[in-house]
């Protein structure tokens, strides 16, 4: 009895060993490697992959460490293409690393019969970087806080300041216009609130619990920014040949 008891075990134990290795190697299978025009390598990973046999066709997702050029995104494009050239039509969506891939598609490419087409779309990164780094540009008494919407396509940053005892609100968009709202700051249920004094759109903010800006509407709360860190420029700001609120180069 005790026999097959211990046969049990070594049976139980050798299937969680065979089943932790094949996950570990379907992982490592997951992460491939192609080089780009100048010889750097690139990294990029399978997040999800799904096929239709009875209609020919499969979807990719597809996680990049960074964005690439037309060329490199081509030849990975090619490599995921020749391991499924059985499949009529191929889908493959490329996402950045870090930026929210339940609403932000970088870029796609189509495999289909009659050729290859391939897109970099939405909001190009080298704007989102750009815009993360926007700061304002006048003299400022304090910066209370940036927050990011990374919605797609309408990204913008929130930069709530003090400026000779007043509160306002910068609001920087993806495509280099912004907003300057003035601000009432009150407390709301032991959170800090700021009331837009002419407000279309948005109503007012509240700096939630976990540092998170809640963005109101006349009805409800529509959506969060998440936080971003400031940078370290001292108890003011005076960039050169900028009067009023705009991108910092």
């Amino acid at each position: 009895m005790n026999r097959i008891k211990n046969l049990k075990s070594i049976y139980a134990f050798l299937f969680i060993l065979a089943f932790l290795l094949t996950a570990m190697i379907t992982l490592a299978s997951s992460i491939y490697l192609v080089k780009d025009s100048q010889g750097k390598d690139i990294r990029y990973k399978i997040i999800s992959e799904s096929s239709d046999d009875d209609f020919s066709r499969c979807g990719l997702r597809i996680e990049l460490l960074e964005p690439v050029d037309q060329k490199t995104l081509k030849k990975i494009a090619m490599q995921l293409r020749s391991n499924r050239q059985h499949f009529s039509y191929l889908w493959i969506w490329y996402y950045i690393k870090g930026l929210n891939t339940d609403k932000w598609v970088w870029a796609h490419s189509h495999f289909k019969p009659d050729g290859l087409e391939l897109k970099i779309s939405r909001s190009p990164l080298f704007k989102i970087n750009k815009l993360q780094k926007t700061t304002v540009k006048k003299n400022y008494d304090q910066i209370i806080g940036k927050w990011f919407d990374d919605t797609p396509g309408k990204e913008s940053i929130t930069t709530i300041y003090v400026e000779n005892g007043r509160s306002f609100a910068l609001i920087n968009y993806i495509e280099g216009n912004y907003e300057l709202e003035k601000l009432k700051k009150t407390e709301y249920r032991g959170k800090t609130k700021y009331d837009i004094i002419e407000g279309k759109s948005i109503k007012y903010f509240i700096i939630e619990e976990n540092g998170n800006l809640g963005v109101y509407g006349y009805k409800d709360k529509f959506r969060q920014d998440k936080p971003l860190p400031l940078m370290k420029l001292g108890p003011s700001s005076t960039t050169t040949g900028a009067p009023g609120p705009g991108y910092s180069e």
